[in-house]
């Protein structure tokens, strides 16, 4: 995904600079826009590319599978294997300080970027 998503950038920075040329402007002189807001609007495209090529069931399949731990996988067939099923089923007995931090309840941490740090990168 993330390789996908740097090519799109690559591409777009490509792009702009084959633009910048063709409209005469020395290579001396090319100039790439780094605001943030021009970056985010470029990111769209970028995800967009992403998932274009992502998009099938076998890549997210094989995806999964490849994430990995021990005899265990991401995948359906990992998760609900009777092998975890059993794992699960004793982890409260087998390693219960485990068990009873996966019950434990989580807050979510508020994003760093507020709307105000939006706003004023909007208004560069």
């Amino acid at each position: 995904f993330k390789h996908i998503i740097k090519q799109a950038a690559h591409q777009d920075l490509v792009d702009e600079v084959l633009t910048q040329l063709k409209n005469g402007i020395t290579s001396d002189s090319i100039v790439i826009n780094t605001q943030l807001k021009v970056l985010r609007d470029h990111t769209v495209g970028w995800l967009v590319s992403a998932f274009e090529k992502l998009n099938n069931s076998e890549t997210v399949l094989n995806a999964w599978k490849s994430c990995r731990t021990g005899n265990f996988n991401l995948s359906w067939e990992s998760l609900t294997s009777k092998e975890t099923r059993d794992i699960l089923r004793s982890l409260h007995t087998n390693d219960p300080e485990f068990f009873k931090e996966l019950k434990q309840a989580r807050s979510v941490e508020e994003p760093s970027l507020t709307l105000q740090d939006m706003i004023t990168a909007d208004s560069d």
